[in-house]
């Protein structure tokens, strides 16, 4: 248990959840499908919105996450005022609203105003965007309500989040339960207790994966007790990890194969496993990172996005 802690930890760390500042990952979708906008504009926006979350500790950082802000821009109208020179007006809508993807739960909503000048429609747009600085008062409580909301939220609902995890895990879908106990706030009252089921859920799917694999060697030294399968098990045995269930078998199976077979490559091969204990550590730091593999996978569709 105290190896697979810190592993653990690190997993939720990738995922910008601090337990000081109790950061989480948020990502930004941006709907201008309702307004004429060059992607420099758009862009623009949704870096600035970045901004904001950050400043607010609740980071887009490209990590998958089940929490959004949409941002909704619709304009109103766009006046020309004759010139010289020429100026655009543009009045525009923004609404803000912290959704959850799972469950499509809309924790927290805002609606504003902005008004843009410049010498053309796109300037001008950028223009009003420029009020939507760090500190915005409105912008700011909309985060930190949201964030408070979804902090209540797994607290309210963590026997549930448990459970769903616990299904997504009976369908071999560890990666994604796994994901969804990551994505808990560290400042949570239930932060510690999922942080314990997620430990006990990995061990559950590494002793499975290990047993996967000495299944897999074992099955071909008895089919075949040759040395091409001697060197083919002990390959397979060479990546069962020491705290699983599954090691003590594999450590007895290479000793029986070697029992039968005396080869130099099956030797050289046996001791290339029993050098490999030491860095088991890098194994076992793969498999606990399934949960963000599961999110890297998913972060094309789920941050950052403009849709236009």
């Amino acid at each position: 248990m105290k190896r697979l802690l810190p592993f653990i930890i690190a997993m939720i760390c990738s995922l910008n959840m601090s337990a000081q500042e109790c950061e989480f990952p948020l990502a930004v979708l941006l709907d201008v499908s309702n307004i004429e906008m060059s992607d420099q504009s758009a862009n623009a926006l949704l870096n600035r919105i970045n901004r904001l979350a950050s400043s607010e500790g609740m980071t887009a950082s490209g990590q998958y996450t089940p929490f959004t802000l949409c941002v909704k821009v619709d304009q109103t109208d766009i006046n020309v005022v004759p010139g010289p020179p020429k100026q655009y007006v543009s009045n525009l809508s923004l609404t803000f609203f912290i959704t959850e993807s799972n469950t499509n739960k809309r924790f927290a909503s805002e609606y504003m105003e902005l008004t843009g000048i410049g010498n053309n429609a796109d300037k001008s747009l950028m223009n009003a965007f420029s009020y939507l600085k760090t500190g915005n008062g409105r912008i700011a409580s909309l985060l930190r309500n949201g964030r408070q909301r979804i902090i209540s939220y797994y607290d309210s609902q963590a026997d549930n989040i448990i459970k769903e995890a616990g299904k997504l895990s009976a369908m071999q879908k560890d990666d994604q339960a796994i994901a969804l106990l990551a994505s808990t706030p560290s400042c949570a009252q239930c932060y510690d207790m999922i942080m314990e089921y997620s430990i006990e859920l990995y061990r559950t799917n590494m002793n499975r994966l290990n047993e996967k694999l000495f299944n897999a060697a074992n099955s071909i030294w008895l089919s075949s007790r040759t040395e091409e399968a001697a060197l083919e098990a002990a390959y397979l045995l060479a990546n069962v990890d020491p705290e699983s269930q599954a090691y003590p078998k594999a450590t007895s199976l290479l000793e029986k194969i070697g029992e039968e077979v005396a080869s130099d490559k099956f030797f050289e091969q046996r001791e290339k496993y029993k050098d490999s204990v030491e860095m088991k550590g890098k194994l076992l730091e793969t498999l606990k990172a399934i949960g963000v593999a599961y999110g890297n996978g998913q972060k094309a569709s789920t941050t950052n996005l403009i849709v236009k």
